[in-house]
């Protein structure tokens, strides 16, 4: 006998699927458009996980397609926020505000981006997952950038490739590559080489737990 629940999920997972692939092909648009109906249909059978998952992948789409506008992704991860706030864990809570955090950065709003990260790193401390550190402590190397604090971003940066080092995990996705790069540029432009290769020295030396407590530290100029 048909489950349709089951028949809904199937077609969301492979909707989900070619929205990934055409990611991978660079077809952000109908990345979007994919990831949009695999949406639809998650919420049709009021799947709270995935609509929350689908909410960040199309605003991740959105943010590489053309035309893009932080503020129309701003909606789509507050209704992801209050889901993961009815969810009560942060398995759900933690990649919608990674996610927050990325829209205030491209908004230009690089002190509230690090603000609301020194919110939430303690909560990825205590959850324990070092991808979910890794990402909010990338994200604050982003917002010192737009801060003007450029040492601070690089030495941020290089801790948290070490910790994918040490645990064998590589960005080689090209098109996150080059945000990476784009990001930091800005930084890495203002240091001679020679300082540059020191500052991200340091930063490779940090433990991910002394990457946090660093990250804390800071305050920011621009209130």
């Amino acid at each position: 006998m048909a489950d349709p629940i089951q028949d809904a999920r199937d077609k969301a997972w492979a909707l989900d699927a070619e929205a990934r692939q055409a990611w991978v092909e660079q077809d952000f648009t109908r990345s979007r458009q994919l990831f949009e109906q695999a949406l639809e249909i998650f919420r049709s059978i009021i799947w709270k996980e995935e609509i929350i998952y689908g909410l960040i992948h199309v605003t991740q789409a959105m943010a590489f397609g053309p035309d893009y506008q932080p503020s129309a992704a701003r909606p789509l991860l507050e209704e992801a926020l209050q889901l993961a706030q009815d969810l009560d864990s942060a398995r759900y809570l933690l990649p919608v505000q990674i996610n927050r955090i990325r829209v205030m950065i491209d908004s230009g709003e690089n002190a509230a981006g690090l603000a609301l990260a020194q919110e939430y790193l303690p909560v990825a401390e205590k959850f324990a997952d070092k991808n979910f550190i890794c990402s909010m402590l990338t994200f604050v190397s982003f917002a010192l950038v737009g801060l003007g604090l450029s040492e601070d971003a690089l030495r941020m940066f290089a801790a948290t490739e070490a910790e994918r080092s040490h645990q064998g995990v590589k960005i080689t996705d090209p098109v996150m590559v080059k945000s990476l790069e784009r990001r930091l540029r800005p930084a890495r432009s203002t240091l001679t080489a020679e300082r540059q290769e020191q500052v991200e020295a340091e930063g490779y030396e940090m433990s991910l737990e002394q990457a946090v407590k660093y990250a804390l530290a800071i305050r920011s100029p621009r209130k």
